[in-house]
Parts: C-alpha cells; structure tokens; sequence
C-alpha cells in the first residue's frame, strides 16, 4: 500500500446527450433547465453535468439514485430516475456511468456500474 491513504469512494459521472464534453453546454445557467441530484442511501448531492463526482463512504453496500428537477421548483417530481445497489470493498472507488438526455430529460436514462478499468 501506498503511503497516501487509500479512500473508499463512490466515483460518479454524468453524462447528458451530444454536448455532456462541453463546459460551457453543461455548466451554463442558459442550458441548465433542470438541477441534477445524487442520492446515496437517502442524503441528496445537487451536482452539474459533464464530469466525475465523488463521494467518501464507509465499505458495503450503498443505494446510489440519481434524477432531475425542474428549476424552479415549481413542481418537484423527479425525472429520469435510475438507481443501483452496489457494494464498495475497503480503499476502494465503485464507479458508476449516469447517462441521461441532455434537452429533455423525461426521454429516459441509464445508470451502470464500470469495472475498474472505467469500461
């Protein structure tokens, strides 16, 4: 082992339609119409789109949803909601995928787990 500490993570990323690569198209208040949230064993995460997310967990078993909301609030359903029950060993990131449409969120969405390579 190394002399930095090995964490026990959730790594994430979300990844929304053609233009989920450009920061200006994922960060953008203009393109924003929606907040996106990660949920992990029931405490909720508000994250942008377009990169990697982590998350420092204890090693088991962790609930991980992700799902949109429209801004304002007006009407709090949650859209495009995936979720997956995964298992993080001790000094250890489980990485998941959130791919989701980037204009209209209601199209559907996916959420997998990578194997350690990020395939």
């Amino acid at each position: 082992m190394s002399e930095q500490a090995m964490h026990t993570a959730i790594g994430l990323e979300l990844v929304f339609g053609p233009f989920h690569r450009s920061p200006v198209l994922s960060t953008s208040p203009w393109f924003r119409f929606y907040n996106t949230w990660i949920e992990i064993d029931g405490v909720r995460h508000e994250r942008e789109g377009g990169s990697w997310h982590v998350f420092e967990v204890t090693p088991g078993w962790h609930l991980v949803r992700v799902f949109f909301r429209y801004r304002p609030w007006i009407f709090p359903i949650d859209l495009a909601s995936q979720q997956a029950q995964i298992e993080v060993h001790p000094g250890q990131m489980a990485r998941l995928k959130y791919e989701g449409s980037a204009l209209w969120p209601m199209l559907g969405a996916s959420l997998v787990q990578l194997d350690p390579s990020g395939r």
